[in-house]
């Protein structure tokens, strides 16, 4: 975690500027890919999937009268409630970020420069650090890897191109992309971590619940 945080540093002052000057020159066909994979990082879909997974996970068990199909729809509704309390709980956590930092977007760098803040501020044009969506990706990325371990490199992979994404888009600065990726697996970890302390058994034995150093992020 305190490498990312040196990398989002020397970000902000080294390559945020530059960056985003050559996001802005980008072709139009360029820019509507990145606006497609954008997309997938909004949260409204994500939350509406895991409620309807664990909404049918629960009806499912009522009916089922195999003890071990009950067990496996009560993981999957578990699992389906936590997914959706890491992508609500980082959303609310960068959402109050954005708002009491108040960095400028892209969009105005000839204006304001890189560096401009503007606290407590409600636009949207100062709401650029950190990415929401790259905060909601890593969030997802990092729940559906501590429930399928197999598939966190493929999950990850996902993630990090959303988050190239809103740089392509002119939304973001690359600071403000890895911050995001950085507090959205933090939090999702912190949930993670726990969850396994009040005993609910979510995830199989190989996943992860803190960052590489062996502390949560």
């Amino acid at each position: 975690m305190s490498v990312l945080f040196l990398i989002c540093l020397l970000a902000l002052f080294l390559i945020d500027r530059p960056v985003a000057i050559w996001a802005a020159h980008l072709s139009p066909r360029v820019v509507r890919a990145g606006f497609f994979v954008t997309w997938f990082g909004t949260s409204g879909y994500m939350f509406l999937v895991s409620a309807l997974v664990a909404l049918a996970a629960f009806v499912l068990r009522r009916n089922e009268s195999s003890r071990i199909t009950r067990e496996r729809l009560t993981l999957l509704a578990r699992r389906a409630v936590f997914f959706f309390l890491a992508i609500a709980a980082s959303g609310l956590a960068v959402q109050g970020l954005k708002h009491i930092i108040g960095r400028a977007r892209p969009r105005l760098i000839e204006q304001l420069g890189p560096l401009s803040l503007h606290s407590f501020s409600w636009p949207n044009d100062f709401a650029s650090f950190p990415s929401g969506h790259t905060t909601s990706a890593f969030a997802a990325a990092t729940a559906l890897a501590l429930m399928m371990p197999r598939a966190r490199w493929g999950l990850l992979v996902c993630a990090v191109a959303i988050g190239i994404s809103r740089v392509v888009v002119s939304a973001h600065y690359p600071s403000d992309v890895l911050a995001g990726a950085a507090l959205g697996t933090s939090v999702t970890l912190l949930l993670a971590r726990s969850m396994v302390r009040r005993g609910l058994a979510l995830f199989p034995q190989s996943a992860r619940l803190s960052w590489p150093s062996g502390r949560p992020g």
